[in-house]
């Protein structure tokens, strides 16, 4: 086995490889490229040797390659280097000083070389699709996150950043209705959408943290410094990652690809296991983290549909039921809020009949909390945070409208809409020190939302210009109401059939 250039190959591999001449393979050949070349997202394993994923990203006439190490090589077109069967696409870096014959399938072995392609060997790695966003000729892009990370920063500005539909980082950076795009220097593709998780440090940008493609979590240090946090554990592409810092060390939390839920330290790389068992919670589920007092807590919905809080106790990791009644892998959200009396731990979820609820920690018990809100959606993603004008909520309600909910002495928690047009399911985010919300509307484009004394306001955050406009108004014409639908279901077994059927848009 060697390693070159991020790439690995068997040095006794020959490399000779058989032509097919026939006018149908010709055809393949002519027309094939046209469809690997839209942007696509790859992992190159290695059998046995997890240690040893990379990923690539094939984008264009473009193939940049991020190897088990971080390290990050870009190869381009290079059709002399096709092979006669149109099986496989060449490419080349001049600065990797290789060349690459990528399988047209997106799937099988891929050949290497050195730059010219004189002696070509069958790599040990497998190329492997895991997603792609495939642009449409003539439209313009448009980047809908599928999570936002913020960061309160310096002198009043913060951060906030999305992964677009393109696998490219976004951040911005600014207060209030004014953010500005800044361009980060990262080149590795990440998965479309993913959510991430930002945390402090010392250099000029926040640290980012995110599932990879090949399911590995992913540190970014000065906007481009990759490193992997850990080679032990597999996570879905996408999964959901919280960071909560626990003594001198910041911590990781992820649930992975067998449903178990982990801790894993940043500084040493090592991973414990907050729930080990296999199934316990769906893959890459959302989860919150919060500290109360010197506990750190962990919270999600399990696949039992129970909501649990594990708390970090000397005997380790600890779960206590906080309720029921949430679909399995239900958006949660906590934060410490001052009510009334001293700080408390909160947190609030979606039930099954889509009512918000806020579970008060009181003692070693946590204590349900009515909210007067409006229709929600099941299980959908909601925010909690302590602004400067009091403890704040925020949701999107069943019939599109973004709300927000704020603590008030006396009265309890009041609710302002702050306007219709945004999708169910829309990530959420949160600037306690800020007051501010982050969302995302129909069209994919991440808004902001903050409060002064005349209200909420809401602001576009787009990397193509300069400023950030300000929504105005917003009018929303329903589409006509479709027929009714006639569903039959047939029993077969003796056993009873129970059916549950809850409509997002009206749940009951």
């Amino acid at each position: 086995m060697m390693l070159r250039s991020g790439l690995l190959f068997d040095s006794e591999s020959g490399g000779h490889m058989m032509a097919i001449r026939s006018l149908v393979f010709l055809a393949v050949y002519v027309l094939l490229p046209q469809l690997v070349l839209a942007q696509e997202f790859y992992e190159l394993a290695v059998d046995g040797r997890p240690d040893l994923a990379s990923q690539a990203q094939l984008e264009g006439a473009r193939l940049t390659i991020q190897d088990s190490t971080g390290s990050t090589f870009v190869y381009d077109r290079h059709p002399a280097f096709d092979t006669t069967d149109g099986e496989l696409l060449g490419f080349r870096s001049l600065t990797a000083g290789a060349s690459i014959r990528w399988p047209v399938a997106g799937a099988g072995r891929m050949w290497i070389s050195d730059f010219n392609g004189a002696m070509w060997k069958k790599s040990l790695q497998s190329v492997k699709r895991v997603g792609g966003a495939v642009a449409i000729p003539g439209t313009p892009a448009v980047f809908g996150p599928g999570g936002i990370a913020c960061l309160p920063g310096v002198g009043g500005n913060a951060w906030a950043a999305h992964v677009g539909s393109d696998g490219k980082l976004r951040c911005f950076q600014g207060a209030a209705g004014t953010w500005k795009h800044r361009t980060i220097p990262l080149t590795t593709p990440l998965v479309p959408g993913a959510p991430l998780a930002m945390f402090p440090s010392s250099g000029a940008w926040p640290g980012i943290l995110t599932i990879a493609p090949s399911g590995r979590l992913l540190s970014i240090l000065d906007g481009s410094s990759v490193q992997i946090v850990s080679t032990s554990v597999n996570f879905p592409p996408g999964a959901y990652v919280k960071y909560q810092r626990i003594g001198p060390h910041g911590h990781a939390f992820a649930i992975d690809t067998q449903g178990r839920l982990w801790d894993i330290d940043m500084e040493t790389h090592i991973g414990v296991m907050v729930e080990p068992a296999v199934g316990a919670f769906p893959p890459g589920a959302p989860l919150a983290v919060l500290m109360d007092g010197p506990v750190p807590v962990v919270v999600a919905v399990n696949n039992a549909s129970v909501l649990l809080a594990y708390g970090r106790l000397p005997g380790g990791w600890s779960p206590t039921t906080v309720g029921a009644g949430y679909t399995p892998g239900t958006h949660v959200a906590a934060a410490n809020l001052t009510t009334i009396g001293p700080p408390q731990a909160y947190i609030t979820a979606v039930n099954w009949a889509g009512q918000l609820q806020l579970w008060e920690k009181s003692g070693i018990n946590w204590t349900l909390n009515a909210i007067p809100t409006v229709v929600l959606a099941p299980g959908s993603p909601v925010e909690i945070g302590h602004a400067t004008f009091g403890p704040l909520l925020s949701a999107i309600g069943a019939d599109g409208v973004w709300h927000a909910w704020n603590y008030v002495v006396p009265g309890g928690w009041t609710d302002a809409a702050i306007g219709p047009g945004y999708s169910l399911g829309a990530p959420m985010a949160i600037l306690s020190n800020l007051g501010s919300l982050f969302t995302v509307d129909t069209m994919g484009r991440m808004m902001v939302a903050w409060f002064d004394a005349t209200g909420w306001h809401v602001s576009y955050a787009l990397p193509s210009i300069d400023f950030t406009p300000q929504l105005v108004s917003r009018r929303i014409i329903p589409n006509p109401e479709l027929p009714p639908a006639r569903v039959a279901l047939m029993n077969s077994s003796e056993d009873d059939l129970i059916v549950q059927i809850v409509d997002q848009f009206q749940p009951r």
